[in-house]
């Protein structure tokens, strides 16, 4: 993490999920908080993918990544 130290405060003290309103709650909350914890534990296979295609399917989906 002290490779992007901006990014980490940013997201430390700015980082906004909109559209956490009931009848969505703690649960929804809980599962954005992992997300974000598991891109930041894994970083380095983030940044290798940084120009990969990603396109969205029929379904509404994202493909392409990896």
């Amino acid at each position: 993490m002290d490779q992007f130290p901006v990014a980490k405060d940013l997201c430390d003290t700015y980082t906004i999920v909109h559209g956490i309103h009931p009848p969505n709650g703690t649960d929804l909350m809980e599962k954005f908080v992992e997300a974000f914890q598991k891109v930041f534990a894994n970083l380095d296979e983030v940044v290798e993918h940084v120009d990969d295609e990603i396109y969205p399917g029929a379904d509404g989906a994202l493909y392409g990544a990896g």
